[in-house]
């Protein structure tokens, strides 16, 4: 039997299905990746650029990456990978756990989409409970929360933890069927 029959038998049976995503599938899309070949983190330190010691030593250098990665995101399309994961939810319960912080999988229509490392599409108070997501460049950088603090990406950055209410949501997924 063929690897893609073996595949295709395990679909059919399954009755909850989760996707595992990582920057691979949104490559297709215009997104960059991190750690591959052209990996953004091949031109740029992480250091730099993705922690929260270098967001409080220069929120402008940080928020300016960010705000031209958002844009790049906020032109991108979900492709064929993205649309046929969202089309299976027509006929299985699908959830996709993602590394992916572009949103790709919601725009494409997957409803059960659980972000391990946040989202660009959000921002977040640096002190307060705000949270917002955002479509607009903004008219100052960094921008300042109504609290009167500074506002940043609504990611996970080295150093940070992950957030733990994704995992409490995944718990029914213990015995899926797991594509990576």
């Amino acid at each position: 039997m063929k690897m893609w029959d073996i595949i295709s038998n395990k679909l059919r049976q399954a009755e909850k299905i989760v996707f595992v995503t990582g920057a691979g599938i949104s490559q297709e899309s215009g997104i960059p990746t991190f750690c591959g070949k052209d990996g953004l983190w091949r031109k740029y330190d992480p250091m730099k650029l993705a922690t929260i010691d270098a967001f409080y030593k220069d929120p402008k250098l940080v928020w300016e990456w960010y705000e031209e990665r958002r844009k790049n995101i906020l032109d991108a399309n979900p492709n064929p990978g993205h649309v046929s994961i969202a089309e299976l939810e027509k006929h299985k319960k699908i959830s996709v756990l993602t590394q992916n912080i572009d949103g790709l999988h919601q725009r494409a229509g997957s409803s059960h989409v659980y972000e391990l490392h946040g989202s660009i599409i959000t921002i977040k108070c640096t002190v307060c409970d705000f949270k917002d997501g955002i479509t607009s460049k903004f008219s100052q950088l960094p921008p300042l929360c109504k609290c009167g603090n500074i506002l940043r990406p609504d990611v996970v950055w080295f150093g940070e933890t992950l957030p733990q209410d994704v995992y409490g949501d995944l718990q029914w997924k213990r015995q899926s069927l797991v594509i990576s």
